[in-house]
């Protein structure tokens, strides 16, 4: 009785035939996987980094918000003391 060893493919799950010469097919290393992984990982922070800075003028704090989220997620508000009215984009306080 012999058994045939097949190999699974990683990318697309395909099953072939595994043999201990020269193989026609070749298999893809994981590290590819792993580094599509940290390339979504690199676009997430990306995508984090574009929060705008803002200053609350009644208590100075600053704080970065998402500017996409702010009004339909949450209401942006000063993290500090609450308030909403005297909230400004850090950059325009330019003198």
């Amino acid at each position: 009785m012999q058994l045939s060893k097949t190999r699974k493919c990683d990318q697309c799950t395909i099953a072939t035939p595994f043999e201990t010469g020269a193989s026609s097919v070749k298999s893809v290393p994981a590290v590819k996987a792993a580094e599509s992984k940290a390339s979504q990982a690199k676009e997430q922070q990306q995508k984090a980094m574009q929060k705008e800075a803002l200053v609350c003028l009644h208590c100075n704090y600053k704080f970065k918000a998402d500017m996409d989220k702010a009004g339909v997620s949450y209401n942006l508000r000063c993290p500090y003391c609450g308030r909403k009215d005297e909230l400004r984009m850090r950059n325009s306080l330019l003198p």
